[in-house]
């Protein structure tokens, strides 16, 4: 009895240590593949380095879509199986930002400080009211778009121009010290 009693005691021990939690990493930095086809070289091709911190952000958010791009819409959900709005606004932040969000609309809308949509920029949060009760939100890439998880779509980028997106725009927030590009 106490050699079995010492085994359940040892196993349960041996469980639990692999259950440990380890230390958080370093945010992955972005990697771009880029392919090229029937390509001839060309000599006088000067390429420039990404200087603009807004195009560095871009690029992280662009690597964010391509790595998350049709996952489907699922509520309470945090993983490539299924996601919700607030969810991959929390991921991104966090994978691509190194920043902590809130998990939820509701305190994300409350995070930064609100912004007018004219002074967009990559990054900041972007919040919808679909009807009374549900909001959502998406992160602003450039050119009137932004990222988000759709409905319908799962992980995409739509315009702000969009009929459905522009009638239900709600307001727009900078988080703070977020970007280094933004004051």
């Amino acid at each position: 009895m106490q050699i079995r009693l010492a085994l359940l005691t040892l196993m349960a021990i041996l469980i639990l240590q692999g259950c440990t939690t380890t230390p958080p990493s370093e945010p992955p930095v972005p990697q771009v593949q880029i392919e090229i086809d029937d390509v001839e070289p060309d000599e006088n091709l000067v390429v420039e380095p990404v200087t603009d911190s807004t195009d560095f952000i871009n690029l992280l958010l662009h690597t964010q879509y391509q790595q998350w791009k049709g996952t489907p819409y699922a509520y309470g959900r945090m993983s490539r199986q299924g996601i919700d709005c607030s969810a991959f606004v929390y991921l991104t932040y966090k994978d691509r930002f190194g920043i902590s969000l809130p998990r939820d609309t509701y305190n994300q809308a409350r995070t930064g400080r609100e912004i007018d949509r004219s002074a967009l920029k990559p990054g900041d949060l972007v919040f919808f009211q679909v009807d009374p009760r549900t909001r959502h939100v998406g992160i602003y890439m450039d050119e009137g778009r932004f990222l988000h998880v759709s409905f319908k779509k799962g992980v995409t980028v739509s315009s702000m121009d969009n009929r459905y997106w522009a009638k239900r725009y709600w307001k727009s927030v900078r988080v703070p010290s977020a970007l280094v590009a933004m004051p």
